[in-house]
């Protein structure tokens, strides 16, 4: 196939075409969603199976089961996502795959379009798995190529992590060649260490296949050097681009050598300590958290290196959010020589705009109407404002003006339970938990039973506007049509919520005033737990 511009994730999805892979899943969420949106487009229903699943950890768990069966899987989320498929995840990591299973995870640096600046190294890390990170979209593809070989080498999991700018970023990508492999099914499964002491047995095995990893880096060209010197800058993924780009405006010294590492875990210890011989001094310059810098100042210590590590901790690169090129600039001055003290001063860089999360409403927005209605509603009544909770999605808006409806907002699913919570003190105003169909099903089913069970004295108004809007309008179980557009069977959330135990359940279809108004006040009116079902399509779909 000819060279093609393609942007990072789509450098993913057309290595995931290329190698043949029988599953992917996922959750979207930025900056993960066009990896799946990019194997609608170019996959037909024959060529992948693709599903956007309930949640992360239900799209981790049907891609292992696909896995140990022999096929080839990968499963998408970004960071907080991770943390969703972690309880299973810290299990499968022992289980051991079969058939390739790469997590590909993205992080956001910024924050923008997320609850938490988080990164998902750490939890790679603590899973004990073996990580790789690409750079450029050419990276993309190859890496994960890798990933599955790597995956299937060593029956682990493989982690996949890239940030937001890798992502976007476009670039020629050569590929070529049939990677793809017969499935064969496995029928003799045995993936259950019920008896403690095979779960410590796994753990052992787990231990001895990462130090096996780690020496197979060793022949391939993940890791790489430039430069020579006795300074050396470290970094990884997109942020090594920016590194680079950062040394060749500054007129690259020669006595400074820049090392960017694909493989994150377990760290390439050979190639590090061959590549540290005769440094002085070493600048970690990475996103998001100190993960890279805090593992090379413990191998400095293991290997007796005479170099100092500077970075993050050390006040010698920007913490927290986007590195911009001025960030990494004033690093680099202070490393190479220049304006050399203390901790370097980043508050002198101006921050750039992250964009704005809170744009409002799409013109005809369900959300803008029944909440501008229930206003007007709680002010005509003269009743005292209730607490509102709100999960990342279309609720977010309702924080802005003129709305300033959303006090709390946790992670996804967490809206009714964090009501509860609130019930328990919040004696003299009404707990309000706005929830959106597809955080329905995401996770808040278990959490309406706790509430119904308990008697929580909350009202939960779900917005049915069948789909997922903020991130790209993605089907969920009530929305009616499947990823590929077809027809899918519709689970009623009324009957759900019913089935849950709430003792009061009702929904509203369309934008009948009297009659929305006619539920606000008996909803208002009662005590437990209350769901009030909003029925109105998002007006993008």
């Amino acid at each position: 196939m000819p060279e093609m511009q393609l942007s990072g994730n789509e450098a993913i999805a057309w290595a995931v075409k290329s190698l043949g892979v029988d599953l992917v899943t996922g959750y979207a969420g930025l900056p993960c969603t066009s990896v799946i949106n990019t194997l609608k487009d170019i996959t037909t229903a024959a060529e992948m199976d693709l599903e956007w699943s309930g949640n992360e950890k239900i799209a981790l768990e049907t891609a292992f089961g696909v896995s140990i069966s022999g096929g080839r899987a990968m499963t998408v989320q970004k960071m907080a996502g991770l943390n969703v498929a972690l309880d299973s995840l810290m299990v499968i990591n022992l289980l051991g795959s079969a058939g390739g299973l790469v997590l590909a995870v993205g992080d956001v640096p910024g924050s923008i379009f997320s609850g938490n600046e988080q990164d998902s190294r750490a939890l790679g890390a603590f899973a004990e798995l073996p990580m790789l990170e690409p750079s450029t979209p050419q990276e993309g593809f190859d890496f994960t190529v890798q990933a599955f070989q790597l995956s299937e080498k060593f029956g682990l999991p493989v982690i996949l992590r890239f940030a937001k700018q890798f992502a976007l970023a476009k670039g020629p990508v050569n590929f070529g060649g049939d990677l793809k492999k017969e499935t064969k099914i496995i029928s003799a499964i045995q993936r259950s260490f019920a008896p403690a002491a095979k779960r410590v047995a796994a753990h052992k095995l787990l231990h001895q296949k990462n130090q096996e990893v780690a020496a197979y880096y060793a022949g391939l060209s993940l890791n790489q050097t430039q430069g020579q010197g006795d300074k050396a800058i470290v970094s990884c993924g997109y942020t090594y681009i920016k590194v680079r780009e950062a040394l060749e405006a500054q007129a690259w010294p020669q006595a400074c050598k820049l090392i960017k590492l694909g493989a994150l875990n377990p760290m390439p210890r050979d190639f590090l300590t061959k590549e540290l011989q005769g440094v002085r001094e070493i600048l970690v310059i990475e996103e998001i958290e100190p993960y890279l810098e805090e593992k090379l100042r413990n191998l400095v210590g293991l290997e007796g290196l005479p170099a100092k590590v500077y970075g993050k901790t050390t006040g010698h690169a920007q913490w927290e959010g986007e590195l911009s090129a001025q960030h990494i600039a004033l690093s680099l001055e202070w490393f190479l020589g220049r304006g050399r003290g203390g901790a370097v001063d980043f508050g002198s860089v101006p921050v750039a705009a992250a964009g704005n999360e809170l744009p409002g409403f799409c013109e005809g927005c369900p959300y803008d109407y029944y909440f501008g209605e229930l206003k007007k509603f709680l002010a005509d009544k003269r009743l005292p404002r209730p607490v509102f909770t709100g999960e990342p999605g279309c609720s977010i808006y309702l924080e802005a003006p003129p709305y300033e409806m959303l006090d709390v907002k946790v992670s996804l699913g967490s809206a009714i339970a964090v009501a509860c919570g609130l019930a328990k003190m919040q004696k003299d105003r009404t707990v309000v938990a706005i929830v959106g169909d597809s955080s329905f099903f995401h996770s808040e089913v278990a959490s309406l039973i706790y509430a119904a069970h308990g008697q929580a004295d909350i009202i939960a108004m779900v917005v049915y506007n069948h789909t997922a809007g903020v991130t790209g309008r993605q089907p969920n179980p009530a929305t009616g049509w499947d990823l590929r557009g077809e027809k899918a069977e519709v689970m009623e959330i009324a009957r759900i919520a019913q089935a849950c135990g709430a003792p009061y359940v009702r929904t509203i279809k369309g934008r009948d005033q009297a009659e929305l108004r006619e539920a606000f006040s008996e909803v208002f009116g009662r005590k437990g737990t209350r769901v009030l079902i909003l029925d109105d399509p998002c007006t993008l779909i």
